[in-house]
């Protein structure tokens, strides 16, 4: 006699095992009509390893012999304990699918032969689903560094705090940085089994305006966490207005000195480029603008039409020029 287990699915079949031998069992046949067997394993993430025991119960008058066990796909495979039930008994079928990496339903197929023919068939169906396992994000904080108005060349240190998952083992980070003044480093004396913590350190850089950098954190599978670095960068002089108009009947113009990370301000020189307005003084005035030094500026026009001069100011305390620009219209 013979018995076929199937579970329908993939084309290909793989031959998972069969004893050295295997024979019929004299006596009365089994005439029974065996049930359809269902076995459904619900929804799996893509990758995970399904196991699941299927009973095989004779309920014929003759014991049976399993001769062979066979799937239908060489990523799953099947497994009887005693390869002979006795009439009434029962035994399992210990069943594995390993999907490699499939996502999407999933069905496999299974049989079982034993004896000789007349044939005894069980139809034994699974199915399943196997979801796309969701990418852990990698976990930090703070989600910003904000510096504000920090202090050109003068370095500041902030912590960072990364959270550890299943799918993101921060011990094992690549850090990069968008410029060369943000420094990160781990802090093992803080890490612990559940998180782990990195000290950057960030040295402002000497310019004017909005600076936007970053700090990324590369983790396994091209996990990055970005971290954003920001901050106003100021001056540490500057000069208001920045652009005159020429007023007619006037020559002497108030410019005030903004310092913003100095005290003492000392002008060094200054230098035009006249298209119809010439520079002819630049003095420390005597009296303050808004309690910050100021500077007297002479200028007249000598062109006619659209007339305009740029005054390049040096510091003491200030390496780069300070540029302020006269427009007007001469006579």
């Amino acid at each position: 006699m013979s018995i076929r287990i199937w579970l329908t699915a993939f084309v290909c079949i793989f031959i998972a095992e069969s004893p050295a031998a295997g024979s019929a069992v004299k006596g009365r046949p089994p005439t029974a009509v065996m049930p359809v067997i269902s076995v459904n394993f619900g929804r799996r993430p893509a990758g995970s390893i399904i196991w699941f025991t299927v009973p095989l119960k004779n309920d014929t008058l003759s014991p049976i012999a399993i001769d062979s066990v066979r799937t239908s796909c060489g990523c799953t495979t099947a497994r009887i304990v005693s390869w002979r039930i006795a009439p009434g008994g029962s035994d399992d079928v210990l069943v594995r699918i390993d999907p490699m990496g499939q996502t999407g339903p999933l069905a496999e197929s299974v049989f079982v032969l034993a004896g000789t023919p007349p044939q005894l068939e069980w139809l034994l169906h699974t199915t399943g689903y196997l979801t796309t396992p969701q990418k852990k994000k990698l976990l930090g904080s703070p989600r910003e560094i904000d510096l504000g108005l920090p202090r050109p060349g003068r370095a500041e240190t902030q912590t960072i705090r990364l959270a550890r998952s299943e799918q993101a083992n921060v011990g094992i980070l690549k850090v990069k940085t968008t410029a060369p003044w943000i420094v990160v480093i781990a802090d093992k004396k803080l890490t612990t089994p559940k998180e782990a913590w990195y000290r950057a350190t960030i040295t402002p850089p000497l310019g004017t305006g909005r600076v936007r950098e970053a700090i990324r954190f590369i983790g396994p599978r091209k996990n990055i966490l970005r971290i954003p670095v920001v901050m106003n960068v100021q001056p540490v002089i500057g000069v208001w207005p920045d652009k005159v108009l020429l007023m007619p009947g006037q020559s002497i113009y108030h410019l005030m000195v903004r310092p913003a990370l100095t005290k003492k301000v000392t002008l060094v020189s200054f230098s035009s480029k006249s298209a119809g307005i010439r520079i002819l003084s630049v003095r420390r005035s005597k009296k303050l603008m808004d309690g910050k030094p100021a500077l007297d500026v002479k200028a007249e026009p000598v062109g006619k039409g659209f007339i305009s001069a740029t005054l390049m100011l040096r510091f003491k305390q200030w390496s780069k020029p300070v540029r302020v620009m006269f427009v007007g219209v001469g006579k």
